[in-house]
């Protein structure tokens, strides 16, 4: 973290640094150059609203390569970037912030959200400006401000807002107007009027619609996406239990969720919300959203916002409803359509707080980054590390007062509705409004005893019908307890006969288990005979086939003698005839 110094500090090195001689500028002062580290810049809605229209000193170029370079053109003065969350950018951003010879300003380009500063285990830990590798963070309200000089950005932030929104704040009368100031003319006063009412601006005429939102990344590990889904089923159920209505009508349900989400809940088609969120916002009448940027936008449209988070992690962006629990929805969803004119006002007080709305972002950007960008050319020229001042822009307290709204910028009647009937009163009895205030305390102090004794009487005839009530019971309890008893012996008695049975049982079980076994060892033994009766007449058998053999042997060879014995015999002539 660089070293901050007051302004006359930096004046004073730029004038005459340590070490050196005063230096005169070229007769050609050449331009501020500034890098945009982010390729896309020019499809951005971060960049986009403001890039385009830089000052006449000012030379911006676009780097889109500089993660692989891990390097920057030497002419460049200043770095602006929203990338500072691989180990790549960050590289990038050390080495200018370690060299000291160019001015580091890093964008905000949302809300602060506990599990992405926190548990993203996705992104190098620090890396999300825990502190930030920067000489300045452009932040987006007072709230961001504080909250990232707490984590070690001290002097580090300036409020400059969101650039995208400048439309919205304006087309919503968000802007400040200076309240001495006609068509056409500027006094120069600090004091600001806001000319926006504290009430939806939503067209009653249209069915009322209820827009459901969820950040863009609504986790970063299997065990967020569990509870990311569980609510969002949770909902989606209430919903289709409860379908929400308004002056007797159904409320259209929209949802811009995540993929994910929308295929968890099979969601139709034609209930999801596409295109922009500004059309989105128009159509809405209320909003649940995750906490998320959205929920800023939602309030520069001054729709009422419930943040659905059943996380419950700390929120560094309130809500004026809150819903962490299932048991909730029955009792914030029906408040988003008739919202109670003290929740909107501190939705209204949280907005001012958590952005800056009351001048145009996109030139407040470009009045931070060109006065860094003259100021580190100035200091590179001098051979000395950059450095700014602590406050580059005007502080909120002295631009603006809008830390809080004077009394004639707030609407008494809505918000205090007894309290305007009492001045109305004031005024016609001519008297002092607080002599009024206190007959009206001491009447309504009268009532409240008359009440209270009222219902002293009712809690006493209340009381007396409870001790009725109680002995009643109390003889029915006894009544019941007879009664159980002597089931209870009934049950002993047929307990005890069913143990008597069972023993019984057990004692003719154990008789016929031993002689099964009896009869198991007969069959043993009577096996074992048969096997050997078998075992014996396969052995005679077999000495029955070995004689058979044998015996043919026998047989073959005495045919063979005698057909050999026949062989060698003489022929003997046949006998001679003889005359008798």
């Amino acid at each position: 973290m660089s070293q901050q110094l007051p302004d006359e500090g930096i004046k004073q090195l730029e004038a005459n640094p340590v070490g050196t001689s005063p230096k005169t500028e070229p007769t050609t002062p050449r331009k501020s150059v500034v890098a945009i580290l982010a390729a896309n810049a020019n499809e951005s809605s971060l960049y986009q609203p403001w890039l385009n229209h830089p000052p006449a000193d000012i030379d911006v170029r676009i780097v889109p390569d500089f993660e692989v370079r891990q390097s920057l053109p030497a002419d460049v003065d200043l770095v602006v970037t929203h990338n500072h969350y691989r180990w790549d950018e960050l590289a990038v951003l050390r080495q200018a912030m370690t060299a000291g010879d160019r001015g580091v300003l890093v964008l905000s380009d949302g809300i602060l959200e506990f599990r992405n500063s926190w548990q993203n285990y996705n992104i190098p830990a620090g890396s999300l400006l825990q502190p930030a590798l920067a000489h300045k963070i452009a932040t987006i309200g007072p709230a961001q401000s504080r909250w990232l000089e707490s984590w070690g950005n001290h002097g580090c932030c300036e409020t400059v807002g969101l650039p995208r929104l400048d439309t919205a704040a304006a087309a919503n009368g968000w802007h400040a107007v200076p309240a001495s100031r006609s068509a056409g003319e500027s006094t120069g006063s600090a004091h600001l009027t806001l000319t926006a009412p504290h009430q939806p601006t939503h067209d009653t005429a249209q069915p009322a619609c209820l827009l459901i939102c969820s950040a863009r990344t609504p986790a970063f590990s299997e065990a967020q996406w569990a509870v990311t889904l569980a609510q969002f089923r949770a909902l989606s159920d209430y919903l289709q239990s409860h379908p929400p209505q308004h002056q007797g009508q159904p409320v259209s349900v929209r949802w811009r969720v995540a993929e994910r989400i929308a295929a968890e809940l099979n969601l139709p088609a034609e209930s999801l919300s596409d295109g922009p969120i500004t059309a989105a916002l128009e159509l809405a009448s209320a909003v649940i959203t995750m906490p998320s940027t959205v929920q800023l936008e939602a309030m520069l449209y001054r729709r009422p916002v419930a943040t659905l988070d059943f996380f419950q992690v700390p929120n560094y962006v309130p809500a004026a409803w809150q819903i962490t629990a299932a048991e909730h929805f029955g009792s914030i969803i029906p408040q988003l359509f008739e919202p109670c004119p003290l929740r909107q006002f501190y939705q209204d007080s949280l907005l001012r707080d958590q952005l800056w709305y009351h001048s145009s972002a996109s030139e407040r950007m470009w009045t931070l980054i060109a006065n860094m960008a003259r100021i580190a050319k100035r200091q590179r020229q001098q051979g000395i590390p950059i450095r700014f001042p602590r406050h580059i822009l005007p502080p909120e307290s002295s631009d603006l007062d809008h830390d809080c709204l004077t009394g004639s910028e707030i609407d008494w009647p809505r918000l205090q509705p007894l309290r305007e009937a009492w001045r109305q009163q004031a005024r016609a009895a001519k008297v002092d409004v607080w002599e009024l205030t206190e007959v009206a305390a001491a009447y309504q102090r009268a009532q409240q005893y008359s009440e209270e004794r009222g219902m002293l009487h009712r809690l006493v005839e209340t009381h007396r019908q409870t001790v009725q009530t109680y002995e009643y019971n109390i003889s029915q309890t006894q009544q019941y307890m007879t009664f159980l008893q002597e089931n209870a012996n009934e049950l002993q008695s047929r307990w005890e006969d069913t143990k008597r049975r069972l023993e019984q049982r057990n004692t003719e079980f154990a008789e016929t288990q031993q002689r099964v076994l009896q009869l198991a060892a007969e069959k043993k033994a009577t096996h074992e005979k048969l096997q050997e009766a078998y075992a014996d007449a396969k052995r005679k058998q077999d000495r029955v086939n070995e004689l058979r053999t044998h015996y043919q042997e026998i047989r073959v060879a005495y045919e063979a003698l005698k057909n050999q014995q026949a062989s060698a015999q003489p022929t003997r002539p046949p006998p001679l005839l003889t005359e008798a």
